[in-house]
């Protein structure tokens, strides 16, 4: 594992940075022409604003509660996704990672 990494970028590497490269310039992209046509006359985007009225008071609530849920499932889950990925990736760079 003590293998000196060099300067110098793998081919992989240099594969994976222009993915990533055409990967955003085609969201970017995706996303201009979807915001483009959904503007209205005036040049303001649309967006569907309702008022809160009584009806509308226990949702919020709710919605709270399933938002709190969602991020007490999904933070460690994603924790524990990223320190494995890292782990992975540094071990595939020869990379000593007990430190990590």
């Amino acid at each position: 594992m003590g293998t000196a990494v060099s300067a110098e970028a793998s081919p992989r590497l240099q594969i994976l940075a222009v993915v990533s490269l055409l990967t955003s310039v085609i969201i970017v992209a995706n996303t201009m022409t979807n915001i483009i046509p959904a503007n209205r006359p005036d040049g303001v985007i649309k967006a569907d604003w309702r008022p809160i009225g009584p009806d509308c008071a226990g949702l919020s609530g709710r919605c709270a509660d399933l938002g709190c849920l969602a991020l007490a499932m999904a933070l460690p889950t994603g924790m524990i996704a990223a320190y494995q990925a890292g782990k992975w990736f540094l071990e595939l760079f020869n990379i000593d990672y007990e430190t990590f």
